[in-house]
This record gives C-alpha cells, structure tokens and sequence, in this order.
C-alpha cells in the first residue's frame, strides 16, 4: 500500500480508480477510446514502479502517471500534460493580478483593513478585469439572433435546440466572468420552446399517420416526445456544466432558478429538471446527484401551498432535496425584501451564485422610483465584486477602542463603498 503526499502535506492513500477516472477525462479531451487492456497496460506501469515504494510526493506521482501514459497513448498523455500545465499557469496568473491589484489598485488604508482581516475582497484576481455573479437574461438573447465569436445564432425553433444554444451561451459568457452564473426562471425560458416543439411533433404525427385531423393521439406523442426532449436537455447540461472546464480553470458555478410558471411546459419543465437531478449521473447503480447547475426552487404559497394546483411539484422538490441536497429553496410568501418584491411587482428576486439578492434598480429612477408605477429590474444585471465585513472583529475593536460599535462599523461599510467606486471609473 503506497501513500501519497499532497502539496498540503496531507497523506492518502493511492488509489487507481481516482488515476483511471483522470486519465478518462483526459482521453475524452482527444476523443480517444481507452480499452480495458489500455487501462491495464497503464496501471501494470504504475504499480510496477510503485512496488518498493512506500510514501512518493503527489509531483512525483504526476510525472509517473505522465510516464506511464507515454507508454500507452502518447495522446492522451500529451493531453493530461497539457490540463495540468493550464491549471497551474491559471493558478500562477490569479496569484499575480491579485497581487497587482493590491499593491497598486488599494491605498494603504485599504491594505492594512484587508491585511488585518476587517474586510475580505473577494475575486482579487478578476475583479478589474470582469465582473462577478450575475442574472443573465436568457430569453433577451434568445429573442430574434444574435452573434457569439465568429457565429451567428438564429433563435431556436425547437427545445433540443434551445437546450444546445442555452449551453453554448453559458458556457460562453461564464468564462468571462468570475463566481456565479444564474439563469433566472429557466422553466420560462424553456416553455417557448417547448410549445414550438410542440406545433412540429403534432405535424410530424401527421404526416408519419396521414391523419389531416390530430386527435388525443397526436397531442400524446407531441407531448411524450417533448418530455423526451427535457430529460435529453437537462441530462446534457448535467455532463457538460460538470465536466467542460472554463478558462480560468474551474467548474462554471451555474445556477437555474424555476417552479412559479404555470404553464404546462414550465410545469413540465420544473419536473423533469428535479427528476434528472434525484436520479444522478454515471454507471447504473453507481448513479449520484452532480452539482450543476445549482438548482432554486421558488416556493409561492398561493401555487404551491397544501390544497394548491401546484403543491405535487413542491412535494418533488422535496424528494428531491432529499435524495440530491439540490434544490435550495427560495420562499416568495411571508416576510422580508424578496417576498415584499414579489408582492408588489410580481417580480421574483433570484439567487446569485453567492447567494445574494440584488437591491432594485428601477426603470426610470436608478435606485429609487420616481413615481409608485416605476418598476424594478433585477434580471440582466450583475455584481461588480464581493466584499465582507468580519463583524466579531469590528465589534472588538470597537470595544478595545471604546467607540460605539456602529461608528467603526460605518467606517469600514464606506471604506468598502469607496472600493465599489474606484472600481467603476477604473
């Protein structure tokens, strides 16, 4: 039994299957198909050099492995070389503009609030290059064309093809960015297209029957394929958001918020969505829940409440939960700032990525309404960067220097702010 040391100078046990799932993703890069006799070959390698070893360091592990892949597909090794040399140049970079940014973006005020742990910045190393979490509106870009890279988009006629350009969207603008990418009510979005779905598989029954008048057969087999259609959807998101790294190296942190939508698309939509996440990805029997998108299920009393026409899709959502820990759930009923939004503008606040709700910027008056008819907007906006206040330690230091606890919090909360203006008109 070999151990290996990590970087941290933990130790763990070497185990194959964590090397040959590695190895996996690296010949999927390459399209290239490992046979059992190729995993064999690579790990007879690996164990025969490992044999009189008892601890070796996780680089020198790297190399072997890299070593060993040589052996059996110069390929594939050539492609696990290359992800571990983009992640650690990715590493490198985001040491550095952090680094740049606090010694030439903070003043010395600043600093010494962040050095002795007042205030934590987060996302150093992108935040004067980008933005942070934001809530994309999905169906603005959808609407009509639109061009991304070299290409230009018609809008889909069809779910599966909405499925496929929603995933090229994301997978474009959350490498752009840093922290959270959140679709907001995803199950709206979709429904369109579903309906367009919808109109062609009723044709398409038509003309595989050559019955001119579509009966409840016809409206059977539309609707049976578009459920088709969102378990095909959704289970793509599910391989592509946990397996397609972004350009900073990482997992996109994607979020999809969905339930209130009482269409039967949408409503189909917010049950297929919780169906592919409890049953999990991978070998049968071998299935588990992956982590992307995070899932938000917007609770509203009124529709899903005991006795209410849509109380069978919370009780999924419970099940769910259950099984996968995913959805979270956001209450739109009772009190506090999201359900008070909702109530009077029938606006529903979604969750960023970190988990923040968005103050309101109105219409016509920016951050408050000029007039009662003024309404706020929150989908299509984003964050500029993240910041947090260690409020034990502000109180202790309030008590150490006998001041009143709001005055130093007052402090710190401008010094902040002054940060969010700098970073504007840099």
């Amino acid at each position: 039994m070999v151990t290996i040391v990590k970087k941290d100078g933990s130790f763990e046990i070497f185990q194959p299957d964590k090397i040959k799932a590695a190895i996996q993703k690296s010949a999927n890069r390459v399209m290239v198909s490992l046979t059992e006799n190729d995993f064999s070959s690579f790990l007879n390698f690996i164990t025969d050099k490992l044999k009189e070893e008892a601890t070796i360091d996780i680089s020198n592990m790297h190399l072997l492995v890299e070593n060993a892949l040589d052996q059996v597909n110069p390929a594939v090794a050539k492609s696990y070389r290359d992800y571990r040399n983009y992640t650690q140049r990715s590493l490198i970079y985001g040491e550095l503009n952090s680094e740049l940014y606090k010694k030439f973006f903070l003043n010395k005020e600043e600093r010494t609030a962040m050095k002795e742990g007042y205030i934590y910045i987060h996302g150093r190393s992108a935040r004067l290059d980008t933005i942070n979490c934001c809530l994309w509106d999905m169906s603005a870009v959808l609407n009509g064309s639109f061009e991304m890279g070299n290409i230009w988009y018609n809008e889909p006629k069809t779910l599966d093809v909405a499925f496929d350009v929603i995933s090229d969207i994301t997978m474009s603008a959350a490498a752009i960015q840093y922290d959270g990418f959140t679709i907001p009510e995803v199950d709206s979005v979709l429904a369109l297209y579903a309906e367009k779905s919808y109109q062609k598989y009723k044709q398409e029954y038509i003309e595989i029957t050559g019955n001119l008048n579509p009966d409840q057969k016809a409206e059977n087999y539309a609707y049976h394929k578009i459920y088709h259609d969102f378990e095909q959807g959704f289970q793509s998101w599910e391989y592509r958001f946990n397996t397609v790294e972004s350009s900073q190296g990482d997992y996109p942190f994607i979020a999809v918020s969905f339930g209130i939508d009482t269409s039967i698309w949408s409503q189909m939509a917010t049950q297929v969505i919780l169906k592919v996440r409890e049953g999990g990805q991978g070998k049968t029997r071998y299935k588990k829940p992956v982590l992307f998108p995070k899932l938000t299920f917007l609770y509203d009393e009124i529709l899903h409440g005991k006795g209410q026409p849509m109380e069978h899709l919370f009780n999924l959502s419970i099940d769910c939960s259950s099984k996968a820990m995913y959805p979270d759930f956001l209450s739109l009923t009772g009190e506090g700032y999201i359900p008070s939004i909702y109530k009077k503008y029938g606006k529903v606040v979604s969750l960023m990525g970190c988990r923040v709700s968005l103050a309101p910027w109105y219409e016509k008056g920016g951050m408050k309404p000029v007039d009662k008819n003024d309404i706020p907007v929150f989908t299509g906006r984003f964050n500029m960067g993240a910041i947090s206040l260690h409020l034990p330690m502000i109180l202790a230091k309030s008590r150490q220097e006998n001041k009143d606890f709001y005055e130093v919090l007052s402090y710190y909360l401008e010094l902040i702010r002054n940060l969010h203006k700098k970073l504007m008109i840099s």
